[in-house]
Parts: C-alpha cells; sequence; structure tokens
C-alpha cells in the first residue's frame, strides 16, 4: 500500500494557518472533515458530570480516549482523501439530553502539504501546542 490506510503522518492543527510556513507549505485545500463518537455514561446516579468520586479519574481517561478516537476518524478521512494535515481543528463535547450520552464532534479543514517540503527529521519544537500527530494505534 501507499501507506495511507491508516493515519501515520497526518498533522493536526488547531490553528488555521500552519506554523513555520517555510517548512508547511500548502498545495491544496482538499475540504471540511469530521468525526464523531459517543459513549454512555455506565455508573450509578450522578451521571457523567456527577459527583466526584473514585471513579472520576476513569471518566477522564475514558472521555480522552473518545476525543483520541475523534481525532483518528478525521485523520484516516483526510487520508483517505489524500490530504497530508488538518487545519483549524476543532472538537466540542456535548451532553446529549436524559440518556446522559456523551458526544464528541470534531472538525476542520483537510489540505495537503507540497512534498518535499518538511524534512524528514523534522519534530516540532517543545511547547508547540495547537499541534498534534496521530499514528497508528
Amino acid at each position: 500500500t501507499d501507506g495511507r490506510s491508516s493515519a501515520i503522518g497526518i498533522r493536526i492543527f488547531g490553528i488555521s494557518a500552519p506554523p513555520q510556513q517555510h517548512l508547511f507549505a500548502i498545495s491544496e485545500f482538499i475540504g471540511l472533515v469530521d468525526g464523531l463518537a459517543s459513549m454512555e455514561d455506565r455508573d450509578e446516579g450522578g451521571g457523567f458530570f456527577g459527583k466526584a468520586t473514585r471513579a472520576h479519574d476513569g471518566k477522564l481517561d475514558r472521555l480522552q480516549k473518545l476525543m483520541n478516537q475523534v481525532r483518528r476518524i478525521v485523520a484516516e478521512k483526510t487520508a483517505s482523501m489524500r490530504g497530508t494535515a488538518v487545519l483549524g481543528y476543532r472538537e466540542y463535547i456535548d451532553l446529549e439530553g436524559a440518556s446522559e450520552k456523551l458526544c464528541v464532534r470534531g472538525f476542520g479543514t483537510a489540505v495537503k502539504f507540497r512534498s518535499g517540503v518538511v524534512p524528514e527529521n523534522h519534530t516540532a519544537p517543545a511547547g508547540m501546542g495547537g499541534t498534534a500527530w496521530v499514528a497508528r494505534g
């Protein structure tokens, strides 16, 4: 395969333009990509955002996994469209009605960087917020 069957190498930026534009030059704007994932709170009483208990850390871990799942969905859609990055990525968390179902929605703009612009040994500088690299899980 060409390596695009997984989300390896898809960069997700929370900003609307790539940082260090001399390294990340856009060759094509592909379009909107989005992802959605949900889960139900299985704990008794209090709901997902109920009283703080020992289970609170477990709930936060499940929420983080759900957010990672949405990023992976967005990255895989970007890869299937032959994109190399997502710009302007946003995530929203909703609590759906009386069912206490937690939904995470993520979306951004899929783009393709010009090939050969990013050096192979390039890594994100320390403290560079708003960037995530999605790798095989």
